[in-house]
Formats: C-alpha cells, structure tokens, sequence
C-alpha cells in the first residue's frame, strides 16, 4: 500500500505545471479564421499580472503577430487562433516583449446563462437516475416553447441539439468585430 501512495506522490511530482492564465479582453480589429491577417490588436477589460513581471493595466492594448489559425473541427469546436504579443502600450507608452515567449489563444467568450445551466444540469441528474428521461424532457419543452403547428418539429430538434449525437458537427469559425469581448488563454512558448 505505501507503495501505491509512494508511486502516486512521484507522478505527481513529475506532473508539469500549467502554467496558463485567462484574461478577458476587447477587441480593436476586425479578425476571421476564414480570411486571417498577420497582426492583432486587443485591449485589456481589467488589471491583469502576467510571467515575468508584466502588469497590464485596465485598457491596455496588446498588439502581436498571428502565428496559427485552426479551423472548427467536429465535436462542435469553434476555430480559434493563436498569437505572439510583440508590444504593449498604455498611456502612450510602448514596452516591447517581442523577446517573451509569450503565446497567446485568442477564442470567442460565450457568457453562461445561470437558469440554462441549471436546467441542464437538472436534466442530466434526471438521466442519471432514470435512463433516457433527458430525451423525453428535452423533446417536452421543445414542444411546448414552439409556435403552434411546428410543435413536433421543434421537440425533435431541441431533443437532437442536447444529445450526443449533435456532437458530430463541425463548430463555428471565429468572426471578431471590433469592441467583441474575447478570452486569452496565455502560456509560456517553450
């Protein structure tokens, strides 16, 4: 037994360390993975400390090179880009971290609405307990939320949103305008 605790203490111990940070920021360009440029422009929301001693300031803007865009894959995984910050400019003042190695995922931010979450969460409990209700709950309010006449089309089309089967589509590609709220998922570039 002390083996298996000694074992577990040693692969945790070789786990590396993420070391990822979200910041949530405003686009100042206009951006599409379908037609992508090779720099970029965003603007912090809040006061944020990164690595190395970068402190970004509420409305700093973070402009960088765009290094890689990936297109939406299936499993409903919208297209996202990832990009190298080169410079940083607050009050009229430019640093240049160009020699960081700094890389930034740039990805859409969809708000979660707390009443949905919560009525999914219910439905899933109510699955768990007893097999298959979730379908029947799902295609119950996709009825009842619909227009007359399209009453049973629409419970099918809600039952087949939230199962798992709607997971073989393709997500959405990223289309940014300018003032959109983003998420920046940055890390280290080894």
């Amino acid at each position: 037994m002390k083996k298996i605790y000694l074992l577990i203490f040693i692969l945790l111990l070789l786990t590396p360390k993420v070391n990822a940070r979200t910041i949530k920021v405003m686009a100042v360009d206009k951006f599409s993975t379908e037609n992508p440029s090779n720099t970029y422009k965003v603007q912090t929301i809040d006061a944020e400390e990164l690595e190395d001693g970068i402190f970004l300031e509420k409305g700093t803007v973070i402009s960088g090179f765009v290094v890689k865009t990936y297109a939406p894959q299936r499993g409903k995984r919208d297209s996202y880009f990832e990009f190298h910050p080169t410079l940083i400019t607050y009050n009229k003042e430019t640093i240049n971290i160009s020699h960081s190695k700094i890389l930034a995922r740039v990805v859409g931010y969809k708000p979660i609405d707390p009443e949905k979450f919560v009525g999914s969460v219910a439905i899933k409990a109510a699955n768990f307990v007893m097999l298959g209700s979730s379908q029947a709950i799902s295609f119950t309010l996709g009825a009842f939320q619909a227009p007359s006449g399209e009453k049973i089309k629409s419970g099918f089309d809600r039952m087949y949103k939230e199962s798992f089967v709607s997971f073989i589509e393709v997500g959405e590609e990223l289309n940014i305008d300018v003032g959109d709220i983003l998420i920046l998922k940055i890390k280290k570039n080894n």
